[in-house]
């Protein structure tokens, strides 16, 4: 994908992201594969930064963040907060990976599971919610790797080709 790719694309993608937000937090909990959901808004940040950069990700991740939290019972801002966190994290790497690998995405969803939810559970812990670690980390965090990281791959494709369709298309002479 190119990188310099208008940010129109990162605007449609923001969008689509909110509609995501809400199907996430209504529809797909329904859904429960090893007793989690798949993170749709997580999953599509990475997929953004992997495919379109940081900075598109960035916007992504803020407005999947800002509608996760409006939509959730959690304090409002961790998910931001956190989905902010795996932006900067996914793009570091993605700067300094060959885009050639092709096991990055599966390991930047690994990575951004993990830090993700390993932030989100601290910035519970820190505003005073009960938050019992270590079933949390088997019977949460455990299946949303294996869920999220299946899942990745549908996602990816889903962004890539949003992306390769939202490109403008270059000047030709007839």
């Amino acid at each position: 994908m190119n990188r310099g790719s208008s940010t129109i694309n990162a605007y449609v993608l923001a969008a689509l992201l909110a509609v995501v937000a809400l199907v996430q937090s209504t529809i797909i909990t329904r859904i429960r594969i090893f007793g989690v959901s798949p993170d749709l808004v997580l999953l599509f940040v990475v997929a953004t930064v992997l495919i379109g950069g940081a900075h598109e990700g960035l916007l992504v991740s803020l407005v999947g963040g800002i509608t996760t939290d409006i939509l959730s019972s959690a304090p409002f801002g961790l998910t931001t907060i956190s989905l902010v966190a795996v932006n900067y994290l996914v793009g570091l790497g993605e700067i300094n990976i060959f885009r050639t690998v092709r096991v990055w995405p599966y390991t930047a969803v690994l990575v951004a599971t993990l830090v993700y939810n390993g932030i989100f559970m601290v910035l519970l812990d820190i505003t005073g919610r009960d938050l019992l670690w270590g079933p949390t980390l088997w019977r949460v965090i455990a299946p949303s790797l294996l869920v999220n990281t299946v899942c990745m791959p549908l996602v990816y494709l889903l962004v890539y080709w949003l992306c390769s369709h939202m490109r403008p298309k270059p000047a030709e002479w007839e």
